[in-house]
This record gives C-alpha cells, structure tokens and sequence, in this order.
C-alpha cells in the first residue's frame, strides 16, 4: 500500500508543472507553492493591481503603533468613495479592525480610505507610507496612488510583486 501511495506521488511530481495551468486566460500570472515560483507569464509587466492594492494598505495599517480598537471618524471623502462600498456616512464611527475586517473581506473602497484617513491623517500621507513600504520590498513595478486599487493613472504593480506582497501580507 505504502509503495502504491509512493509510486503514486513520483507520478505526481513528474508531470510538468506549466501542464497544471494549460489555459490561463490572463496577461500576467505567477503561481508560487510554498515560496517557489512555479509557473508564470509577464511577470515583470506592470498591470493595474485593482483591488490586490488592498492587501498593501492591510500591511501599511497593522504595522508600527496598529490599535485595532482605534475609534475613526468617517470624512466626507470616505463617504463619497464609489465602487464596492460598506455603505459608510459622514460622522459615523468605526473601529479600525471592523474597518480593515470590511476593506478585506467585502472590498469595500470606503472602509480602505477611512483606515488611510484613520492611521496618517490623509489619503495622500498613507498613499507616501505604501510607496515607501514598497520601495523598502525591493518591488520595482509598484507605485501606489489610493489605498483601495480602483483604477488610477499611474497606479500599477506587476504579478512579481503582488506575489511578494501577498507573502508580506
């Protein structure tokens, strides 16, 4: 039995792993197991990062001095934030860990400017410490322009470096 079950993951390991992924229907890709890229395309080509953009506020925000309990008050910028949303008011109060549980699990853009708003006072301060945490990754595709990845002229990032920033995350 244990020489079936041994034969069977030789098999298994044998097979080429671009095969695992014979159709992948995108630009740009990079498939990591374990910390080793396995199979990739155009990894280097800077692409808008969409919504990965939220796995960097994520990081900027729970870093030096996080306070999940930190009571935040909702600006009328946040409030006017479109795309997928909490729906967030002017006034309201949240606390930052709801915050980044709503950027993170329902993508709400809101919920990702009031965090940026919460933690460096503005937008435009957060936006400055994403850039610098990605500089200090060594990530050479990425520049930030706003902490929830809607599209913005100039904000791109490449699968390289989204890889590692999900590995940071």
């Amino acid at each position: 039995m244990l020489t079936l079950a041994g034969a069977a993951l030789a098999l298994t390991l044998a097979a080429p792993v671009p095969d695992l992924f014979p159709k992948a229907e995108t630009d740009a890709y990079l498939l990591v197991v374990d910390g080793v890229a396995v199979s990739g395309r155009a990894v280097d080509v800077p692409h808008p990062p969409a919504s990965l953009v939220k796995l960097m506020t994520a990081i900027v925000a729970t870093g030096e001095g996080w306070d999940p309990s930190q009571v935040v008050t909702v600006s009328k910028r946040t409030a006017s934030e479109g795309g997928a949303t909490l729906p967030l008011k002017a006034g309201d109060r949240m606390i930052a860990g709801d915050l980044l549980t709503a950027m993170l699990i329902r993508s709400a853009n809101d919920a990702a400017v009031a965090l940026a708003e919460g933690r460096a006072g503005s937008v435009e301060k957060f936006v400055e410490a994403m850039n610098a945490k990605a500089k200090g990754m060594g990530l050479t595709a990425t520049r930030f322009v706003n902490p929830h990845g809607r599209d913005a002229e100039g904000q791109t990032s490449s699968a390289a470096d989204l890889a590692a920033i999900a590995e940071e995350a």
